[in-house]
């Protein structure tokens, strides 16, 4: 089994100049590194808000079928008290009163 030397080969004496490049070059790694985490960052969150802004449509269009399935049984329901006219401007009203409080209710929650 032979022994392997291994030689280094150093410099005289670090100069100013050689330093400064060492440190130069060490903040363009730092700055590359920072920027491609916030590249990473960036798609994570783009990947996120992007099913997060399915999952809400789906909710929407789920929720507004409910409500006009809604709607249509008040319709039937009133039918025996009330005129076609009547059942749709109580319907409406309705509508209406709800729709306002969820306004108000957003107005509320936007300030600070």
């Amino acid at each position: 089994m032979r022994a392997r030397t291994l030689e280094l080969k150093v410099a005289e004496a670090p100069t100013v100049s050689g330093a400064i490049d060492r440190v130069v070059d060490a903040a363009q790694h730092v700055v590359t590194d920072q920027l491609d985490l916030a590249r990473l960052e960036t798609l994570t969150t783009a990947r996120r808000l992007l099913g997060s802004g399915v999952l809400f449509l789906i909710g929407s269009a789920l929720l507004l079928g409910a409500w006009a399935t809604l709607a249509v049984a008040a319709y039937h329901m009133l039918e025996p008290q009330l005129t076609p006219v009547e059942r749709l401007l109580v319907i409406a009203a309705a509508n209406a009163v709800v729709g306002l409080c969820m306004l108000l209710g957003g107005v509320r929650a936007g300030k600070p």
